[in-house]
């Protein structure tokens, strides 16, 4: 009885899964005892049992038999070296039941088979469901498909470009070009200023008409061409060609020509400003001999420092308006005064005066009025 109760108190050790009979005397004495599970209901081999081989294909799962055949876990085959297996808990025998052995453990000698008795099959537990396991050998069955879905779409796009490229590098005879029109651009010129009317103290007059020859007291003509205007920083300078001419009947000699240049203001009084060269001022140019009905041009040019210009106020306008005068005297003749108003072209007989305040620059055109 105590060694049925020890082998009782060692259920851990085996399952209802390894359960089997013990041998009899007889197997004990001619069969080695191997180790390891035990399937019920087939019979024991008498021979060594070879280890299986793993085969290199794909591990199927282990078909479920029919009741009460038990089919053991995939990861419980027998290796090399076999290893304990883990205790689990065993269901209680029913009373009168043989007493279980354990794995690798022979069976208790001395225990007479006759008194056996034929246990009771316990409850089999349900059968777990198979473990699905992939299939890694469909792998080698076929190359894959994708590599050559890459490569199609690759060479499509390959196609394309080659067709774009054809097409921006066809020749184009035949077809009509747009050339696009040039717009020039736009200068927005800055506002010409109105001309500015003359001073009332200065009201240009028409020019002089022929006088007969028969007075002889005035056989002397001068005549003005003003050049050109150049307005720097320090000076303005008058540029001109003045035209002597003898209109009498006898010779004229020993001309001296005198001439300045000043800017018509209010601060003079008309008389002061027609006047002509003052009396001690020095002749700039001189002529020998005019013959009836000669002429002769000279060449001159008028420079007046700024710091000597009186210009004419128009709010924030600085204007210059020139006055040239000459002073023709001969011997045996009476002096000849000549003042003439210099100006850019206006509308009508009307002169234009020059703005001071736009900085240096040349007028190449001008024109002249003269004085009475």
């Amino acid at each position: 009885m105590c060694a049925l109760a020890l082998l009782a108190a060692a259920p851990a050790a085996a399952s209802v899964a390894d359960f089997r009979l013990p041998p009899s005397a007889s197997e004990q004495q001619s069969t080695p005892q191997r180790q390891g599970p035990v399937v019920p209901d087939v019979p024991e081999s008498r021979g060594p049992l070879a280890t299986p081989t793993p085969a290199p294909t794909q591990v199927r799962p282990a078909e479920v038999s029919p009741a009460p055949q038990v089919t053991p876990p995939p990861f419980a085959r027998q290796t090399a070296a076999p290893r304990p297996l883990r205790q689990a808990p065993q269901a209680a025998a029913p009373a009168g039941a043989a007493p279980v052995t354990g794995f690798g453990q022979p069976a208790v000698a001395g225990e007479p088979e006759a008194g056996v008795v034929a246990p009771t099959p316990n409850p089999q537990p349900t059968a777990r469901a198979p473990v699905p396991i992939r299939d890694f050998g469909d792998r080698d069955q076929g190359a894959p498909v994708w590599p050559w879905v890459l490569g199609g779409i690759l060479l499509l796009g390959a196609l394309g470009l080659a067709a774009l490229v054809w097409w921006r590098r066809r020749p184009l005879a035949g077809i009509p070009l747009e050339v696009p029109q040039l717009e020039r651009p736009k200068v927005d010129l800055p506002p010409v200023p109105a001309p500015q009317p003359l001073p009332e103290s200065l009201v240009p007059i028409a020019p002089p008409q022929p006088q007969p020859v028969a007075a002889s007291t005035e056989p002397l003509q001068v005549a003005l061409e003003p050049l050109r205007l150049s307005l720097t920083l320090m000076n303005a300078t008058l540029d001109y060609r003045l035209e002597v001419s003898n209109r009498g009947t006898s010779p004229i000699t020993g001309l001296k020509i005198g001439a300045d240049m000043i800017s018509a203001h209010a601060s003079m009084s008309r008389e002061e400003q027609l006047a002509g060269p003052g009396q001690g001022s020095a002749p700039s140019q001189s002529i020998e001999r005019l013959e009836p009905g000669e002429s002769k041009v000279i060449s001159g040019a008028f420079r007046v420092p700024f710091s000597q210009i009186v210009p004419i106020r128009q709010g924030k306008t600085a204007l210059l308006l020139p006055l040239a005068r000459f002073r023709v005297e001969a011997e045996g003749a009476r002096p000849v005064v000549r003042t003439f108003v210099v100006g850019q072209p206006g509308e009508g007989s009307a002169l234009q005066p020059f703005r001071l305040d736009l900085g240096p620059r040349i007028y190449p055109h001008l024109t002249q009025r003269a004085f009475a």
